[in-house]
């Protein structure tokens, strides 16, 4: 399965980050308030929303059969494991002070790098 970072794909994750409905979390795709998250909500980093925004992605890694592609997979293939790492170490870099309430957690970190991103058309 062949799946392409289109600017259609990269202004709806855009739209996604900065809609208020996602709240940032760190370290994991996602982190349900059942599993301890900070805010006390269902967060996702920034790539956790990228897939819950993909119907071709998948956020359960541990479950992904060899039909569907989790997002890290997804961004190595379309945009190279080098973009990967620098979104994923800017989302998580400020976890200690979210921990203590000090960061904003609104993907405000991760957003000037996605808007840069390069598209395939």
């Amino acid at each position: 399965m062949k799946l392409e970072f289109t600017k259609e794909l990269k202004d709806k994750w855009i739209e996604a980050l900065e809609s208020g409905k996602y709240t940032q979390g760190f370290g994991s795709l996602i982190i349900t308030k059942e599993n301890n998250s900070i805010s006390g909500k269902t967060e996702h980093c920034c790539l956790g929303v990228l897939s819950d925004i993909h119907s071709s992605l998948d956020n359960k890694i541990s479950n992904c059969k060899t039909r569907c592609m989790n997002p890290y997979n997804f961004i190595d293939n379309a945009l190279g494991q080098h973009v990967r790492s620098i979104l994923v170490d800017k989302n998580d870099r400020d976890a200690t002070k979210a921990v203590e309430g000090e960061y904003p957690r609104d993907y405000s970190n991760v957003l000037p790098m996605t808007r840069q991103l390069k598209t395939v058309d």
